[in-house]
């Protein structure tokens, strides 16, 4: 019978840093996921920090699979936390018309 291990989260911050910037696309992969579950299951204080930490890796972000398996989990998600994104987003829908691209 196989037994289920569970997953390996590295509490040191610059390993998981040192995995984003690898060759090895899994690495990458793996610190990404890895900073979404901390980012989650963090403090206000070490998800503003993660969320820094990733913006200033973006160079090492260059996969689609890496932009959909995190982006909603942690740059959409500080977001809303942070900022009132609806109301944002209402507020520029209704942006009066200034002649570019609408009818006259």
């Amino acid at each position: 019978m196989r037994t289920r291990k569970r997953p390996i989260y590295f509490k040191d911050f610059l390993k998981i840093l040192t995995r984003l910037s690898s060759p090895v696309l899994e690495d990458r992969l793996l610190a990404l996921l890895i900073l979404v579950r901390q980012y989650h299951c963090g403090a206000a204080a070490n998800q503003e920090e993660i969320v820094k930490a990733y913006l200033a890796n973006l160079e090492f972000v260059n996969n689609w699979d890496f932009v959909d398996s995190n982006v909603q989990h942690l740059l959409v998600a500080h977001l809303k936390k942070t900022q009132n994104i609806e109301q944002s987003y209402t507020a520029w829908c209704v942006q009066p018309d200034f002649g570019i691209g609408g009818s006259p």
